[in-house]
């Protein structure tokens, strides 16, 4: 597979695809989807998906120099940053496993998907010493196993009680059903 993609034309991609799929999105939502792309694609490729790594700060993990950009000119800069890049780099798979990704994630509140990033024995939980050591770089090992076991085994009988959200269980393993068989 390709080399990491630059942050910025990441959360681009991202942007854009939520804007497609109607997924109202927010600062803080948009850090918590590209980490789960992120993770995602670790745990079924062991692909990372871009060039700067996830930290562990105050309300779960954040790519700094992509948050930075974010708070300085807005979610508008990157729906009209070019996301022509990950079109053209990301093979198939990692792209459908991103859109699989953005539509399980992509119905939880900004809150629900820092309290689930945050949780006990999450890679965010082990790399700040539950919240006592921050900016911290999440390992993207920790990230790989976690999301392996928690999220794309779909095994996880504890994932629906984690992620209180608005969908009903069914329609939620329909998703993480969606996210295991991207291929």
């Amino acid at each position: 597979m390709s080399a990491p993609v630059d942050s910025l034309h990441v959360m681009a991609y991202i942007v854009q695809r939520c804007e497609e799929m109607a997924i109202p999105v927010n600062t803080t939502k948009l850090q918590k989807l590209m980490y789960c792309c992120y993770g995602a694609c670790l745990g079924r490729f062991n692909y990372r998906i871009c060039d700067e790594s996830p930290e562990a700060w105050e309300y779960g993990p954040v790519f700094p120099r992509t948050l930075k950009v974010l708070q300085t000119h807005g979610v508008d800069y990157f729906r009209l940053k070019s996301s022509e890049i990950v079109n053209r780099d990301f093979p198939r798979p990692v792209k459908d496993l991103i859109n699989s990704a953005l539509r399980t994630f992509g119905s939880l509140a900004p809150n629900q998907l820092v309290n689930w990033t945050r949780s006990r024995g999450s890679p965010w939980d082990a790399t700040s010493s539950g919240g006592k050591l921050l900016r911290e770089q999440i390992p993207d090992g920790n990230i790989r196993r976690h999301f392996q076991t928690h999220v794309l085994a779909q095994r996880d009988p504890d994932f629906a009680q984690q992620v209180k959200g608005d969908i009903g269980h069914d329609e939620k393993q329909a998703h993480l059903d969606c996210i295991t068989n991207a291929t």
